[in-house]
């Protein structure tokens, strides 16, 4: 993740008028407080899972490169065309929400687990 701001909280955010630049790729997962200036997939966003605060989108296709834990309060939400690969030897902990109208793939040997829920498609197991 690249990022640069102006004396503000969270990502990118300025509190003297100017808003930051942000550039986020490559599968990355980020949790913010803030975000500004708004991410616009294929310009700024390009395959990432973001938070802004406790509502997560993501952007493109993600295939997971380390484990993740999602918390209880943190609602994903997967578009129509948009997936999420979970590979071997990774796990994602899912304590919130997942609402999927894409497609979770989850390989062989890679594992959703936890206490949450995933509404929408079913997650499919390769």
């Amino acid at each position: 993740m690249e990022a640069t701001g102006n004396s503000g909280a969270g990502i990118g955010g300025g509190s003297r008028g100017t808003a930051g630049t942000i550039n986020i790729s490559n599968s990355a997962v980020i949790f913010a407080s803030s975000i500004q200036p708004t991410l616009t997939e294929g310009t700024n966003a390009n395959n990432p899972i973001v938070f802004n605060g406790n509502d997560g989108t993501l952007y493109g296709n993600v295939t997971l490169a380390k484990n993740v834990t999602f918390a209880a309060e943190r609602v994903l939400t997967i578009a129509s065309g948009k997936s999420l690969t979970i590979p071997s030897a990774v796990t994602l902990t899912n304590n919130g929400t997942i609402n999927n109208s894409g497609t979770i793939t989850v390989k062989s040997g890679g594992v959703i687990n936890g206490t949450g829920s995933v509404t929408g498609n079913a997650v499919v197991q390769q």
